[in-house]
């Protein structure tokens, strides 16, 4: 039988067939595809469909016994290409952001904004029957916990006994949930406000079969493939790399010129930092620029050898009068004239 000849595809048909893959395509975490996923309306009902845990990992119960969620935590904007990742705390491993977060929350520079930036975020996923549209089967909800899953618990606490057994496959209830519409950072959210719990039927085995392994579908990269995505062109900002600037052009700029300075070379300066003094402010840009801050003249050698420690954990001399314990502190008078000298 003769071979036929493989149809070469024109742009078009590529650009339709792309077009096509992204449109099945859901959630980058997840093995589910976007046709299988629920998302939020207004107001909806929905049956959640409990799965069977086959894991040993599971946050909640142990293998053999069904349940109702998963819980999971996420990284948004990781690598150059800015993904979401699911967090291997997830499942109890070490993750490298979340050490990398660590070490920088013991720098009291570090901006906090950075810090959220970093901070796993918690969701949840569900296995969901829309009772409106009961023909798409069983779907899977993605969500942040604060959107539903809390207000969920609240529910819970508050409501009936019988409110717990929402989930169970014979005497279970639908909830009747309705959410309010938000947005935040040009994005588009429902916020659920309210959830009522309503008798339904036993669950079909058939609906019961269709529902995803919710641990199965997370997708987990490993330890090093996530180091490889955070950490991609570290290699051109490791602390080897020589500045254009030496500490002795840093010290003939006033303040305004520090700050232009750290703006130009891609410093994020906090709003904290911009009120350091001009020493202060001197030296941690210098640190982030890799400057050896020790080129300093003899003066400045003879004060730090007569230097006294700040009882607060401050610099003595050089944070005088920038913090709200200087008003108490029983040392302030020679950290003040300390303070006065290192200015002339």
């Amino acid at each position: 039988m003769a071979k036929t000849k493989k149809k070469k595809l024109s742009m078009r048909d590529k650009i339709k067939q792309r077009a096509k893959n992204r449109e099945s395509a859901g959630v980058p975490y997840l093995t589910v595809g976007k046709e299988e996923m629920y998302t939020f309306s207004k107001n909806q009902n929905l049956d959640f469909i409990p799965y069977t845990v086959k894991v040993t990992n599971h946050p909640e119960v142990d293998k053999g016994e069904i349940w109702y969620q998963r819980t999971f935590f996420t990284h948004r904007n990781v690598g150059p290409e800015n993904k979401t990742i699911v967090c291997p705390s997830t499942i109890k491993k070490p993750c490298p952001i979340c050490e990398h977060r660590a070490q920088l929350m013991k720098d009291p520079e570090t901006d906090d904004d950075i810090l959220i930036e970093l901070r796993p975020k918690e969701r949840e996923l569900f296995n969901i029957v829309n009772r409106k549209k009961k023909n798409d089967g069983v779907m899977v909800l993605d969500v942040s916990v604060h959107l539903f899953g809390n207000k969920l618990d609240e529910e819970i606490r508050e409501g009936d006994d019988d409110c717990a057994d929402f989930a169970d496959p014979d005497d279970g209830k639908y909830l009747q949930i309705r959410c309010k519409k938000k947005s935040w950072q040009g994005n588009t959210f429902f916020e659920t406000t309210r959830i009522d719990f309503k008798d339904r039927k036993a669950l079909s085995k058939k609906i019961l079969k269709q529902a995803y392994d919710l641990d199965k579908i997370l997708i987990i990269k490993s330890y090093d493939e996530i180091d490889d995505m955070y950490n991609v062109g570290a290699e051109n900002t490791s602390d080897d790399t020589e500045s254009d600037y030496n500490y002795s052009d840093l010290v003939d700029m006033d303040k305004e010129d520090l700050i232009e300075l750290a703006e130009e070379e891609g410093i994020k300066l906090t709003k904290k930092q911009k009120k350091f003094n001009e020493e202060k402010l001197r030296d941690s840009i210098a640190r982030k620029l890799n400057i050896d801050i020790t080129e300093e003249d003899e003066e400045e050698e003879d004060y730090e050898d007569e230097e006294t420690d700040c009882p607060y954990g401050h610099e003595f001399g050089i944070d005088t009068n920038e913090y709200d314990d200087c008003d108490e502190c029983e040392e302030w008078e020679e950290c003040q004239e300390a303070n006065d000298d290192l200015d002339e």
